[in-house]
């Protein structure tokens, strides 16, 4: 269901943006008050349709844009109609199409007020930045300063909280290093350096079961991604030697693969594919994946590819998607307070 919605509204969208351009270059054969009033019902269906879904996502730049736009372009040809009506029956339509412009616009100020300018985007408000690792569950999902901050985002790095007897563990994806499992005190005064981090916690803490696990799938994926590396270095070098060329020309295009593609054990394609391979993820892939290996049903699936249909293109699995996950919650300002109570306590 949830790829059929997001194909519906992926291609209701593109629909949408193709008429427009339709009306700007040609019209719809309507007087130009009845085609803008048209056009703008049109937008405003669509928009309040996608408003709960949008404002769940609204940390993603896409999501407020997807607001934002359709809002002021609507708006804008509600007023063009009645500006420009010649009919009483079309003016009374454009004035209804202002005065329901002007609703969703409140609503969205209204919605809006849950979320504040945290870092380089939006984050809901009451968040914990840069939580202690000692508060910090197993499970935790951390989304962190990242790639996305040039774009408007928030967060744009995950890792994930794996418990160890009295040890905590951030197991993670690094472009550099491929799979990684650091210790939790190490990574979090790391990145608070560079940035913020915010955390998500389960909704229903997880079992001593559940621990033991997670940590024996880490390490299954640590491994299994060491041996993706050596494996494709293996067959890089091999693919090189075969090539009937100088060898001064097989160390050059080497050394060009090796600072574009490195094979590190991160899915370099997987940042536009939104994929999930078997042996090698991106930072957010491979917490999914961990997640699911454990059998933690998400009731979100991310990367569905092209246009929602499943064809992981175009469809990077973005941090900022795990804050529409229901099985987990924000870890905010209330829950370090009654945290540091507790420790008081003690």
């Amino acid at each position: 269901m949830f790829r059929f919605l997001k194909t519906a509204k992926a291609v209701a969208n593109i629909a949408m943006l193709l008429l427009s351009w339709q009306w700007y270059r040609h019209g719809f054969g309507l007087e130009f008050s009845a085609g803008c009033l048209a056009l703008s019902f049109m937008w405003l269906a669509l928009t309040v349709c996608q408003m709960n879904f949008l404002m769940r996502s609204f940390v993603t730049i896409l999501s407020r844009l997807q607001m934002i736009l359709p809002m002021w372009f609507g708006l804008g040809l509600s007023a063009a109609a009645l500006w420009s009506s010649q009919s009483s029956a079309v003016a009374a339509a454009a004035l209804a199409c202002v005065a329901s412009w002007i609703c969703v616009f409140g609503w969205y100020l209204r919605q809006k007020k849950q979320f504040e300018k945290r870092g380089y985007g939006v984050l809901p408000k009451g968040i914990m930045i840069n939580p202690p690792a000692e508060m910090l569950p197993p499970g935790a999902i951390l989304l962190m300063t990242g790639i996305p901050e040039a774009i408007g985002e928030a967060v744009g790095h995950g890792e994930i909280v794996i418990p160890d007897g009295d040890k905590k563990w951030a197991f993670s994806t690094y472009m550099a290093y491929g799979v990684v499992m650091n210790p939790l005190e190490e990574v979090l005064p790391r990145r608070a350096k560079r940035g913020i981090t915010v955390a998500r916690v389960p909704v229903v803490p997880w079992t001593e079961e559940q621990c033991k696990h997670s940590l024996l799938q880490a390490r299954s994926m640590l491994r299994q991604n060491k041996e993706y590396v050596v494996r494709t270095r293996e067959a890089r070098a091999k693919m090189l030697e075969s090539l009937p060329l100088p060898a001064v020309v097989t160390s050059l295009i080497g050394v060009i693969l090796q600072k574009t593609m490195p094979v590190t054990g991160y899915d370099w394609f997987g940042l536009v594919l939104g994929r999930v391979k078997m042996n090698r993820w991106t930072c957010i892939g491979s917490v999914q994946e961990l997640l699911w290996r454990m059998g933690i049903t998400l009731d979100r699936y991310f990367g569905t590819g092209l246009l929602g249909a499943g064809t992981s293109i175009l469809d990077p699995i973005m941090p900022a998607r795990f804050f529409d996950l229901k099985c987990y919650r924000d870890l905010t300002e209330a829950d370090y307070q009654s945290w540091l109570a507790a420790q008081a306590n003690k």
